[in-house]
C-alpha cells in the first residue's frame, strides 16, 4: 500500500476464546496517510481470525482525531 494512503502495522497474534470456540487472532493497526487529509480518522485497530478459507473480524476500534471512538468485539461464536 502506498504510505500516502496509510500504513498497516502487524501487532502480533494471540489465542482467544469466544464462547465454545478458540481461535488465533492476528492484530493490526491502520493509520491513515496524507491522502486522507479530509478524514477525521486517527487510527483503526482490528483483529482477524482465519476460519477455513475465510477471515473473521473479531474486533475493531476506530479513534477519531477529536478523541471520540467506537468499537465492536465478538463475544461468542459456535462454528460447525
Amino acid at each position: 500500500m502506498d504510505p500516502a494512503y496509510g500504513t498497516v502495522q502487524y501487532l502480533g497474534s494471540e489465542p482467544r476464546t469466544y464462547g465454545e470456540t478458540s481461535l488465533t487472532v492476528n492484530k493490526y493497526r491502520f493509520v491513515p496517510g496524507t491522502a486522507w487529509y479530509e478524514t477525521d480518522l486517527d487510527q483503526l485497530d482490528y483483529s482477524l481470525a482465519s476460519v477455513d478459507a475465510y477471515a473473521l473480524m473479531t474486533y475493531f476500534k476506530y479513534t477519531l482525531k477529536n478523541g471520540e471512538w467506537g468499537s465492536f468485539e465478538l463475544l461468542a461464536i459456535k462454528l460447525f
